[in-house]
């Protein structure tokens, strides 16, 4: 494991240790600060978020996403489209990073909200697919069970 991997892994943890009222807000000002940064920042940043998510266990992830999520539906959704690009775009370009990585606490955490919340994120999703030059190529990369559960598929 690399440091920054490592470190990576002790700042989610800490993170997700912390209570929902804590956690809320630390999790709001990164997003609003990844919004600022330039192209290959944000996809560092998703890179070393994904990296350290993967050896993080799936009860410690939970609650880091879940937060994740609900602070994403009440963003404007070209924030949320634009999050879900780079995301996409770190899939294709890596894709061992989500081979790597546990879904089932993101499928857990997107089926607890309320359904405008999840009918947010999958718009969000789609058009992010949409737009996207290759839609084969994402679509075929996308982990099926998120397709399935934001009824994409």
């Amino acid at each position: 494991m690399s440091v920054d991997q490592k470190a990576s892994v002790d700042i989610l943890q800490i993170v997700a240790n912390l209570p929902d009222f804590l956690r809320k807000p630390i999790i709001t000002k990164k997003l609003n600060e990844f919004y600022s940064l330039d192209e290959p920042s944000k996809f560092e940043t998703i890179s070393m978020i994904l990296r350290g998510s993967s050896s993080i266990e799936s009860n410690k992830l939970y609650p880091l996403i879940k937060t994740w999520l609900e602070i994403l539906t009440e963003l404007e959704s070209n924030k949320v489209t634009e999050i879900f690009r780079v995301y996409c775009e770190v899939l294709l370009i890596n894709p061992v990073l989500f081979e790597k990585l546990n879904i089932r606490p993101l499928i857990d955490a997107y089926l607890e909200l309320e359904n405008k919340n999840k009918m947010i994120l999958s718009d969000c999703l789609k058009e992010v697919i949409f737009l996207f030059p290759n839609r084969t190529e994402i679509s075929k990369a996308i982990p099926k069970l998120i397709l399935e559960q934001l009824k994409i598929v």
